[in-house]
C-alpha cells in the first residue's frame, strides 16, 4: 500500500481549522489521509500565542480568531471547522 494521497485541491472544499491543539491536529491528519474526503485543510487558527508560526503537516497556523477574515481572504477557504476539545 502506497502513501496516502491528500484531497484533490481541484475538487475538495478548502477549510480553515480553528484549533491547533490535539483535537485540531488529529482532525487535520484525518482530513489529509482521506483523498476522497472532500475537505482540504488550507490553514489553522489558534488563540494560543505559542502556536504562532507553526506548520502542522505543512499546514500553517495563520493567527488567532481575530485574523479569521484575513485568513479566509488569503487562503480562499469557504468553510471553518471548530476543532477544540
Amino acid at each position: 500500500m502506497g502513501p496516502a494521497l491528500p484531497p484533490d485541491p481541484g475538487t475538495a472544499t478548502p477549510v480553515l481549522l480553528f484549533g491547533a491543539g490535539a483535537a485540531g491536529q488529529d482532525l487535520l491528519r484525518a482530513m489529509l489521509r482521506e483523498p476522497g474526503g472532500g475537505y482540504l485543510p488550507v490553514g489553522l487558527l489558534d488563540d494560543d500565542p505559542g502556536k504562532r508560526q507553526l506548520r502542522i503537516q505543512n499546514v500553517p497556523v495563520l493567527g488567532d480568531r481575530h485574523q479569521l477574515t484575513e485568513a479566509v481572504r488569503r487562503t480562499g477557504a469557504t468553510t471553518v471547522v471548530l476543532a477544540v476539545s
